[in-house]
């Protein structure tokens, strides 16, 4: 088949942006190290690292450049070829005729392929800082360049076998990320992680095989059109359950959500950031990309508003649990739950806007989680701990203090935030059903929400100081007159006022701006971060 020029380029631009990884496992493995630390950057093995990644950048945003030069005529040309709207990447046959993987970069996948880039690049130079040998930063590299090349077939493919595959190698990786804490309830963690995900996706497995013998294909776009022959539904709602509780359990809505606080409690910052950053979006990305189109085709709507009823139930139950924790990191796994679970019910009221409020939780909610779970790996490393009755007084760490806000005002829709716009939207498509069950379930989730949020927050920051805190600080020990003099005149707010110290390293600076950043332009400016989607809505 003929390709014009630009098509054929775009191609390989995205053929070399696949093989890049392996290139950053390869250099990782074979470059020498004669250092014993990593921050110790005498020979570079970390700027190497991050250099290379820096290039796995470099060549998606050429691939974007290119791919809004010439948008128009490949839409034109690819949907005439292929007949699935908004594909930019034309399909290799490797199975015959009628059995190819389509490599599909559209509006949909490409905010998700740029937020594995932007967390992937974070997580390694967090870990570049955070780490204590040369050894553990490699593995930890290898692990997360291997799950960002998993994410990027995942989030790219039409082909549902090539998804299943890489659905599954991707708990390798995690399995790692997750088992290399330093608590010796990681096993149990990574157990049920492993368990929880593997046993619901066998349920995926088994309609793909059917789905295969009966149509002799697990092409999307061929399996969608041959859908619409089919002479009873009972074919497709087993295909459309099937794949609805292997996200559901990817996401995790409750009750299969079990799994996931201990593997956040357990898996070092890192993991926990790649866990709710990304791994989560797989399950509502999968509900988007190949459940919603669909639902077209069944002809009953009792069960989306059974399922839309079911996020709710499970939002509330997952706020109300978070009201109960005092492990930082649990508090923000609770509120993962909840916040994915009110995007999922979004999805099935049936309505535009809750479809595109769901897809801007998607993005927004993988930055905002991010940010949050740095931020406990910071008070981790520097205080050894995340319990919340050793935090109080925080507030003489303005610069901490400051990001913390941003991040708990992100977490609960603050105006002028990512999730804002993504809530305004979801309780919008609601008030179109005119459910008064639901709406009492909104207002129980987002009070929650509110309560949980500012009580953490208030918790940690106000109050008298922590002497736990100050007791591990290692840059201001409890000999520092600043320290002492601060002591002594505590009990005079207006003294207390003048004595501030900025302890955060320059790496922990950059990541919590660029975070704070990123959160507030996605809040500012919606409509130009998804132009392409609001058109598809």
């Amino acid at each position: 088949m003929y390709l014009p020029l630009y098509d054929a380029l775009l191609f390989y631009i995205m053929l070399i942006f696949y093989i890049f990884p392996f290139f950053i496992v390869i250099s990782v493995i074979v470059i020498p190290r004669r250092k014993v630390k990593v921050t110790d950057y005498s020979d570079g093995f970390a700027e190497i690292v991050l250099g290379l990644m820096s290039c796995q950048v470099a060549i998606f945003a050429l691939f974007i450049s290119l791919k809004w030069y010439y948008s128009d005529q490949l839409v034109t040309y690819l949907h005439r070829m292929v007949r699935v709207p908004d594909i930019y990447i034309h399909s290799i046959d490797l199975w015959g005729e009628y059995d190819t993987f389509s490599i599909v970069v559209d509006s949909l996948n490409i905010p998700l392929i740029i937020l594995n880039l932007m967390l992937t690049f974070m997580a390694i130079f967090y870990s570049s800082y955070s780490t204590t040998s040369v050894q553990l930063f490699q593995k930890y590299v290898i692990n997360l360049v291997t799950a960002m090349f998993l994410m990027n077939i995942l989030f790219t493919t039409m082909h549902l076998g090539i998804f299943y595959i890489a659905f599954e190698l991707l708990i390798i990786p995690l399995f790692f990320l997750i088992g290399m804490g330093s608590r010796l309830r990681r096993l149990r963690a990574v157990t049920l992680f492993v368990l929880y995900t593997v046993a619901f996706s066998y349920v995926m497995l088994l309609s793909l095989i059917y789905t295969w013998v009966w149509f002799g294909t697990l092409h999307y776009p061929t399996v969608l059109v041959l859908f619409h022959f089919l002479p009873s539904p009972t074919f497709l709602y087993f295909f459309w359950i099937s794949l609805l509780i292997a996200f559901l359990a990817k996401i995790p809505l409750v009750p299969f959500h079990i799994w996931l606080p201990e593997a956040h409690v357990e898996a070092t910052a890192v993991g926990s950031v790649i866990l709710a950053g990304l791994v989560l979006k797989i399950g509502t990305y999968g509900i988007i990309r190949f459940l919603v189109p669909l639902q077209v085709l069944l002809p009953s709507d009792v069960l989306f508003t059974i399922i839309s009823l079911f996020g709710l139930l499970s939002a509330a139950y997952a706020t109300v649990m978070t009201l109960f924790q005092v492990d930082l990191k649990r508090i923000i796994a609770y509120s993962s739950i909840a916040h994915l679970s009110f995007a999922i019910a979004a999805v099935f009221t049936g309505t535009k806007t809750g479809l595109a409020g769901s897809y801007f939780y998607n993005i927004g909610h993988g930055f905002v989680s991010a940010a949050l779970f740095f931020f406990a790996g910071v008070l981790y490393i520097r205080y050894g701990t995340r319990l919340l009755k050793y935090y109080s007084g925080l507030r003489l760490l303005p610069y901490l203090s400051a990001q913390f806000m941003l991040f708990t005002f992100a977490n609960i829709g603050f105006p002028g935030t990512s999730n804002f716009v993504a809530e305004l939207l979801s309780v919008n498509s609601f008030i179109f059903t005119n459910s008064i069950c639901a709406l009492i379930l909104i207002f129980i989730i987002f009070f929650g929400s509110l309560v949980f949020s500012v009580w953490t927050y208030l918790r940690m920051v106000s109050g008298p100081i922590s002497f736990h805190i100050f007791k591990q600080h290692q840059d201001l020990p409890l000999s520092d007159p600043q320290f002492q003099s601060y002591i002594e005149q505590q009990k005079d707010p207006a003294r207390a006022r003048e004595i501030r110290w900025l302890p955060e390293t320059s790496q922990e600076a950059f990541i919590l701006a660029y975070f704070s950043v990123v959160i507030i332009l996605l809040g500012f400016f919606p409509h130009d971060a998804f132009f392409e989607f609001f058109k598809i809505c």
